[in-house]
Formats: C-alpha cells, sequence, structure tokens
C-alpha cells in the first residue's frame, strides 16, 4: 500500500529520470510527457501528486530551458 508522500516521491524520481535525457520548453509539454511514462510504468497518481513532485523538482532545477 503507498501513501501520498511514497506516491509523490516515486512521480519525482520518475520526473528526475525523464528530464536527464529530455529537455522541455514548456510545463505542459514535461507534464505529458511525465503522465505517458507513468501509464507505460502502470503506476497511478492523482494530478495532485504530479503537481507536489514538479513542485519538489522546481525547487533545485529549473524544469524547463528557457527560450
Amino acid at each position: 500500500m503507498r501513501d501520498y508522500e511514497s506516491n509523490a516521491r516515486l512521480i519525482t524520481r520518475v520526473i528526475r529520470d525523464i528530464l536527464r535525457v529530455e529537455t522541455f520548453t514548456s510545463i505542459a509539454d514535461l507534464k505529458v510527457a511525465v503522465k505517458r511514462k507513468l501509464r507505460d510504468l502502470q503506476i497511478p497518481y492523482a494530478p495532485a501528486d504530479l503537481d507536489t513532485a514538479l513542485t519538489l523538482i522546481a525547487s533545485n532545477r529549473p524544469l524547463v530551458e528557457d527560450r
């Protein structure tokens, strides 16, 4: 059984893995890629989980490239 915090941490890890190999110019594009990867990995999530994970990562590094 996963609790809210551990699910957000798992999603955070997935996002960091994606950001290691891809760059994005918008948060919307990043969210689409993350949702696709979570679906492929069969990881359930709530929209709040995704937003929490993005906030955690954004506090340490930029999520998208400047244009």
